[in-house]
């Protein structure tokens, strides 16, 4: 995958080529902290998406078990821009435990597109007019599709959607898992439903399904779909320790 760039030195054209096809070389060029410094691929970065990879390979939903602060959303936010830029044609919901929660990470993923280093790997990128709203966006692409591109659901109040690559980002919190009973297998119930049993928009082949998640509870939707054999789940669970 290569457009042209007029007068860009070879060294910048290379790092152009390479984080177009690999995931690590485009959070490097792109990614930045919030104090705008440029991130530095980890280890566990890399080992991280592999899992993700190669489950998706294998036709099975992935989740990410990550401890608190190592930039899960963030990756998450650089990994969809990525893949539309791949690929605009792709439809990506984000899952969260509210509307608005998964506005910021829309607005996230926007904000990456609007970004210099961005534009320079994906020039062909474009927000289509009219289609850019509060809670998603929708690129510029072939033919007439009904879904923008990104966008924001509940996992309580959205309606699911047929999709390429579906983001679920703690849609199992502390409030809705251990201090609403009720609400714990609402959101199981949810997810298995209204999310998970949703075909892909062509074909025969299933949705990409991501999920990052800590668990609350021995109940909740991550804790009962780690030990169902027939959910199919690949897990990830990097455990937290002390410095």
């Amino acid at each position: 995958m290569k457009w042209p760039h007029d007068n860009l030195p070879p060294e910048v054209q290379l790092a152009i080529d390479l984080a177009q096809r690999k995931f690590g070389a485009f959070v490097e060029m792109v990614g930045k902290d919030n104090e705008g410094r440029p991130l530095v691929y980890r280890e566990l970065d890399a080992f991280m998406w592999r899992f993700a990879e190669e489950g998706w390979a294998a036709g099975a939903p992935v989740c990410l078990m990550i401890p608190t602060g190592f930039g899960k959303t963030t990756q998450i936010g650089l990994r969809v821009a990525w893949e539309i830029g791949r690929n605009p044609q792709l439809v990506v919901p984000f899952v969260t435990e509210s509307f608005d929660e998964s506005a910021k990470r829309v607005d996230s993923v926007r904000d990456i597109l609007r970004d210099r280093e961005y534009r320079l790997v994906f020039p062909n990128v474009r927000l289509k007019r009219g289609r850019d709203k509060a809670g998603s966006f929708e690129l510029a692409r072939d033919g007439f599709e009904k879904e923008p591109t990104v966008s924001s659901h509940g996992i309580l109040t959205g309606t699911g959607l047929r999709s390429d690559l579906t983001v679920f980002d703690d849609i199992v919190t502390f409030r809705n898992a251990v201090l609403e009973p009720t609400n714990r297998e609402r959101v199981y119930q949810s997810l298995r439903t209204t999310w998970i049993s949703r075909g892909r928009r062509s074909g025969e082949a299933r949705t990409r399904l991501l999920w990052i998640q800590t668990t609350y509870h021995g109940q909740d939707a991550s804790a009962r779909l780690r030990v169902d054999p027939t959910a199919g789940w690949w897990f990830l669970i990097v455990r937290a320790e002390p410095p």
